[in-house]
């Protein structure tokens, strides 16, 4: 009987080292998970903050051929150019119901 009881106590033994080892095992899975997640949200915070500067140089770059095509083709077409970089720069913005309402004067904006 005596073997028996030290038997049934080392599997208590085995059994507690198994519980032992699956909590260790899930505490490092929640350090990495902790991990993963900070990695993501420093890589996310990056890539906006190059979004956000490829969508301002597009910007500029619109705006600087608008003026330059301005002074080429004059003040009707400078009109009609300035519409539509505002109109970029309300979508740039986030407004994506901005319609295109080009002024009196252009060439489609009517008279």
């Amino acid at each position: 009987m005596h073997e028996a009881i030290s038997s049934s106590h080392w599997s208590l033994l085995e059994r507690e080292a198994q519980l032992l080892k699956l909590h260790q095992i899930n505490t490092k899975i929640i350090l990495l998970e902790d991990e993963f997640a900070d990695w993501i949200a420093e890589e996310s915070q990056e890539l906006e903050q190059i979004l956000l500067r490829v969508s301002v140089g597009i910007t500029l770059l619109f705006m600087a051929v608008s003026m330059a095509a301005a002074v080429y083709f004059g003040q009707r077409f400078r009109r009609g150019v300035m519409a539509l970089y505002r109109t970029a720069l309300r979508i740039t913005r986030g407004d994506l119901s901005a319609k295109v309402s080009l002024p009196p004067g252009t060439v489609h904006g009517g008279a």
